[in-house]
């Protein structure tokens, strides 16, 4: 089993947000505290995460996945 599969396998969902963005550079945005994981998938493009534990370059086809209790920019 791949570990995303096996991470997501024990997770329960209690429910769901969908959005889908268009963004164009210079672009930023920054995400509050919250109490769930947020899922954010490239389709195009590139785009970088800065959160406590450093600066990722995310590229199409990657996907971060944020877990709540700490503010994303």
């Amino acid at each position: 089993m791949e570990p995303l599969s096996a991470v997501l396998s024990g997770v329960r969902l209690k429910g769901s947000i969908s959005a889908a963005w268009e963004l164009h550079a210079p672009w930023g945005m920054v995400l509050p505290e919250a109490p769930f994981a947020a899922f954010h998938l490239v389709e195009q493009g590139e785009c970088w995460v800065h959160s406590g534990d450093g600066h990722h370059r995310l590229e199409v086809g990657e996907l971060a996945v944020l877990f709540g209790g700490r503010p994303c920019s």
